[in-house]
C-alpha cells in the first residue's frame, strides 16, 4: 500500500481490491479503494439522510471495462439495485481511450433528492478526476479539495450544474464530492 501526504494529511491511494461492502457510521467517511490494475469502477452508496455528511458504500468493484465492472456488481449484490448517478473521468472530455479511467457512483435508493448522497473519501479515485457526466436527478455537483469536504475554509473548489467536460482549476484535486437535486 501506497500512502500520500497533502499538507500533513495521509491519504491511502492505492492497495489490492477485489469486491467491497462496507457499511460505515454515518459519521465516518468509508474510503473507497484502489484496485490493482482495473481501469473502471462501479461504487454503490447509501443516500444521505437528514443530518448526515457521508454516505456509505455498499459495494465497490472494478474491471477491465465500464460493462464489465456494472456486470461484476449485478452478480456480485444481485439483491442491491442501483441507480446511476455520476460518472467520473479521468481524461478531459468525458475520455476513456488511451488507458483513461472511469468510475460509476451510483446510489441504492433511487435518483437524487434534495439530501443527496455524500462520497466523502474517493480514496483512489482522489486527485484524479478531469471530466464527469450527471445522471438521474444529480442537477448539483459540489467538489472538494480534501476528504470529508474539507480544504478552502470548508467551501468547495467547484459547484457544477451540468455535465463538464472539464473541470478546470479543480482538475485532479477533488478528493470528496455532494451531489444532489437543486
Amino acid at each position: 500500500m501506497r500512502l500520500s501526504t497533502r499538507m500533513g494529511r495521509a491519504a491511502v491511494v492505492g492497495g489490492t481490491l477485489t469486491m467491497l461492502a462496507t457499511a460505515a457510521p454515518a459519521h465516518a467517511a468509508a474510503p473507497v479503494p484502489a484496485s490493482a490494475g482495473a481501469q473502471h469502477c462501479v461504487i454503490v452508496a447509501a443516500p444521505l439522510e437528514p443530518g448526515q455528511t457521508v454516505s456509505r458504500v455498499l459495494s465497490h468493484v472494478c474491471a477491465d471495462t465500464p460493462a464489465s465492472a456494472q456486470r461484476l456488481s449485478e452478480s456480485a449484490n444481485p439483491r442491491l439495485a442501483s441507480t446511476l448517478l455520476l460518472v467520473l473521468y479521468e481524461n478531459i472530455r468525458y475520455n476513456t481511450d488511451s488507458a483513461g479511467a472511469s468510475t460509476q457512483l451510483r446510489g441504492s435508493a433511487g435518483p437524487c433528492d434534495t439530501e443527496g448522497y455524500g462520497f466523502g473519501n474517493l480514496g483512489s479515485w482522489g486527485n484524479r478526476i478531469s471530466s464527469f457526466k450527471r445522471f438521474n436527478w444529480c442537477q448539483r455537483v459540489a467538489g472538494y479539495d480534501y476528504i470529508n469536504y474539507g480544504g478552502n475554509n470548508g467551501n468547495p473548489i467547484g459547484i457544477w450544474t451540468k455535465d463538464t467536460d472539464w473541470v478546470g482549476a479543480a482538475n485532479d484535486r477533488i478528493e470528496s464530492i455532494l451531489t444532489r437535486r437543486l
